[in-house]
């Protein structure tokens, strides 16, 4: 079974923001536990956007301007390693859907499904959904947090963690929600204004 992770990084979290930094890993996982059998592919690029990088975003990742000036991801090769998989797995799909969607509308139609919302972390003792509150819980190195290419890779280690219960995977139970689970009503059709895109 092959799954994607994926995570961006944009220009900011307004409706006119853009995607600068993409991640994606494609893994094969075990179905009946959710635990990772190999890599089957991977991608990150850089995009120049059309709109300036808010200072605010420029704040959390670090990526200006002048370091994509010139940069544009490859859409045939994502398309290829996107389409195939079982599932889309981001850390608040709210945000990474719409942004994704503006690039290229054809992924909105993709499986997707939301490892902050699609998981009661709480009930296993976790503080609050955040990644990277996730990821100090459980021990994880963040690696360059909030850059795309490390935090799919924090995501990774995060959801191969078992379930104190189950003995299953957090990502075989993210697969498994009954609903595609993502930000609750009130936070539907809008981006949140935090360029981190984490609910409170």
């Amino acid at each position: 079974m092959k799954i994607a992770l994926l995570d961006t990084e944009t220009t900011g979290a307004a409706r006119h923001d853009e995607v600068i930094e993409l991640a994606v890993a494609v893994i094969a996982i075990d179905p009946d536990s959710g635990r990772f059998t190999g890599l089957d592919g991977h991608y990150r690029g850089l995009r120049e956007p059309r709109v300036p990088i808010s200072a605010g975003a420029l704040a959390v990742h670090g990526i200006s301007m002048q370091s994509v000036r010139g940069h544009s991801l490859d859409e045939t090769a994502c398309r290829a390693l996107l389409e195939p998989c079982a599932a889309i797995v981001a850390h608040n799909i709210t945000f990474d859907r719409a942004m994704m969607g503006r690039l290229w509308s054809w992924t909105l139609q993709l499986p997707w499904r939301c490892s902050c919302w699609g998981f009661d972390w709480r009930s296993i003792g976790a503080p609050n959904r955040r990644l990277q509150s996730l990821l100090a819980h459980f021990r994880i190195d963040p690696g360059s947090a909030h850059r795309a290419g490390s935090d799919v890779k924090a995501m990774h280690a995060l959801l191969q963690q078992a379930h104190p219960a189950t003995g299953r995977t957090f990502l075989w139970h993210v697969l498994n929600q009954k609903n595609e689970r993502q930000a609750p009503a009130r936070l539907q059709g809008r981006i949140p204004a935090s360029p981190r895109r984490a609910p409170a």
